[in-house]
């Protein structure tokens, strides 16, 4: 099963300021998360339904 990923246009340019190997490492990461949404070591949000911090 695949999940949709959804970066706030804040997040993306607060990415966009980062160097260049930086931006291609995070958004490497981002798009795995759909793939496997809880990493090992991620939190549930208190309060929230469905949503985890990694």
């Amino acid at each position: 099963m695949s999940y949709e990923i959804l970066v706030k246009p804040a997040a993306q340019r607060q990415l966009k300021k980062l160097p260049i190997e930086i931006q291609q490492n995070l958004i490497v990461l981002i798009e795995s998360l759909a793939e496997e949404p809880r990493l090992f070591g991620c939190k549930k949000l208190k309060g929230r339904q469905n949503q985890y911090r990694v």
